[in-house]
């Protein structure tokens, strides 16, 4: 893999704390690490897990994934087709991309067949809050607004 770009650590940067900012307490956050899918012999690194609190002897599985991000400056094709049906696959309740180039963030959510039901993008001041913390709001501009 190449490394990631500036713009691509930054996203993931305010990501990161915008994480810890919504209640760390609550829910491990996770950076670039490995998450364990079912029925499969992939083991990918998204740039940012919510999974559930608890003392794992393992990476996480699918279904303690709370929320998963990944952050898309050269991989969009990809976020959005393979890993997309991936995670829908797994059971993933809520899956979001981050779309650098377009300044937008993808919300993917319902799970069904390995396809998201539900698609939505946000962009400009338009707010999201993530189904397992309903406080936790990110505005597209805020998220944008280092870059």
């Amino acid at each position: 893999m190449n490394p990631i770009g500036h713009q691509h650590a930054a996203v993931v940067d305010y990501l990161t704390e915008w994480s810890f900012r919504a209640g760390r307490r609550e829910k491990l956050v996770r950076i670039q690490h490995p998450i364990l899918l079912p029925d499969s012999a992939s083991a990918p690194e998204p740039d940012v897990v919510w999974a559930v609190r608890k003392r794992y002897t393992a990476h996480p599985l699918a279904a303690d994934v709370l929320l998963l991000i990944e952050v898309a400056d050269t991989t969009l094709h990809l976020d959005l087709g393979e890993k997309a049906a991936l995670y829908a696959e797994a059971g993933i309740p809520e899956y979001w991309v981050v779309d650098i180039e377009s300044r937008r963030l993808l919300v993917h959510r319902q799970p069904a067949g390995g396809e998201y039901l539900d698609v939505r993008s946000f962009a400009g001041d338009d707010g999201v809050t993530p189904l397992s913390d309903p406080k936790a709001l990110l505005k597209g501009n805020d998220l944008f607004s280092m870059l």
